[in-house]
């Protein structure tokens, strides 16, 4: 599994504090869906306020980059202004909503807490 990285002020608001999570899957778009269905929030906040470094290397646009069962993800803080990451944000609208499509049990399958 992936190792999933979040930087203090994101970790603190939005998973109570875990700033590693292990995640099962295959690219980033994956990833985030995995990341959406455990973090709705964090999931906002990501797409607003980080940026994004898989294996080292720091990307614009990342939807289909690979991601290895041993990659490391970076979420960071935007250099710039503005406010801080909110997770008062509860949804993305990008994601189904719960009962809406495949992957929507209950259960989070793929992401496993450090």
């Amino acid at each position: 599994m992936a190792t999933v990285v979040l930087q203090g002020e994101l970790a603190r608001r939005c998973t109570g504090g875990q700033t590693e999570l292990q995640v099962d899957a295959a690219d980033y778009r994956e990833l985030l869906a995995r990341l959406g269905e455990r973090y709705p929030a964090l999931l906002a906040a990501i797409r607003t306020h980080t940026a994004v470094a898989i294996d080292g290397e720091i990307f614009q646009d990342p939807l289909l980059e690979p991601i290895g069962p041993h990659s490391e993800v970076h979420f960071m803080p935007l250099i710039g202004g503005g406010a801080a990451p909110s997770c008062a944000r509860a949804r993305d609208p990008l994601l189904p909503r719960a009962g809406e499509g495949a992957g929507m049990r209950g259960a989070v399958d793929g992401i496993v807490p450090v």
